[in-house]
Order: C-alpha cells, then structure tokens, then sequence
C-alpha cells in the first residue's frame, strides 16, 4: 500500500516477526519526490551538458566532478555578484548581499552541491565565506561565465541530480 505525504512516498508492508510469527506494519520512507521542473528543456543545453561537462560520467561523483571541473574551467574569477542567501525557514525573508566570487569552494566540498568562496567587497582576505553557486546572480562578468551560470542554474531548475 503506498501513501503519499509531504512529497514523499511511504510504503507500508505487511511484515512478519519470523520468531512470533505476528504480522505487523513498517514504513519504509522513500525521497521520490514528484516534481515538475520550472523550465521547458532547452536542447542545445542539455547537448552541452551531456557532452562536455557529464560525459564520461559513471556515477554521481563522477557528475558532480565533471560540473566542478567545468565551473572551475569555465567560471573567470574573480567577479562580482548578488549573494541571495535563502533563510533556513519559509517564512525568513533571503537577504540579497553584493560579494565577489572568489574561485571554487574545495572539490571535496562540492560531492552534493556547487559551492564557491566569497568575500564582501569591503571585507577582509580572512572574512571568505562558501556559497551555494545556485545562490549566486553574476554582476559584471564575461559572457563564459554567464553561459556557465546559466547552465548549472538550469540543471538546478530542471530538478536535475548528480
């Protein structure tokens, strides 16, 4: 029997306790979340995606280093840009800071999300923050970097996963 709840799925099974031999319930939670992505696909994007950048991809760390490569390669830093911080809850209002991107955050940091280190414009070298690069709207930058931007801003759109 499946329920649905929350956008998730539970699966409750009739299971058996093999010493007493009483049936009983367990949930069993998946994270198969139904969603519809907020942009139609756009083909020379997704031939971009799946050639240059998750290629040789076998498995998610493979994706998400073929996007951490790409992004470093692509990405010219440094440049200034709109940090949305996006509050924990629903209901916090994002706050919209003007930082400069610094470079990528540490490989090893970027297995799940993109992430890349900032500073306040006014800050010191000390005072570098990581940010979720889906956080991040270009100020002044080239138009590789937009492009770049805008490619992982359409993977995140589309509901994609590494």
């Amino acid at each position: 029997m499946l329920i649905s709840c929350l956008g998730e799925i539970a699966e409750r099974k009739l299971t058996g306790d093999r010493q007493s031999g009483i049936p009983y319930f367990r949930m069993h939670l998946t994270t198969s979340f139904y969603f519809m992505p907020s942009v139609e696909p756009d083909e020379i994007r997704e031939h971009r995606i799946k050639t240059e950048i998750i290629a040789d991809a076998e498995d998610k760390e493979d994706r998400a280093m073929g996007w951490y490569d790409y992004l470093d390669d692509t990405l010219n830093f440094p440049f200034l840009a709109n940090w949305t911080k996006k509050g924990r809850k629903p209901s916090t209002t994002p706050q919209t800071k003007q930082v400069e991107v610094l470079g990528m955050a540490p490989d090893e940091d970027c297995l799940k999300d993109m992430f890349v280190d900032v500073v306040y414009p006014d800050g010191k070298d000390e005072d570098v923050f990581t940010a979720k690069l889906s956080e991040i709207e270009a100020i002044d930058t080239d138009s590789e970097t937009l492009e770049a931007l805008a490619d992982w801003q359409y993977w995140i759109a589309r509901g994609y996963k590494f």
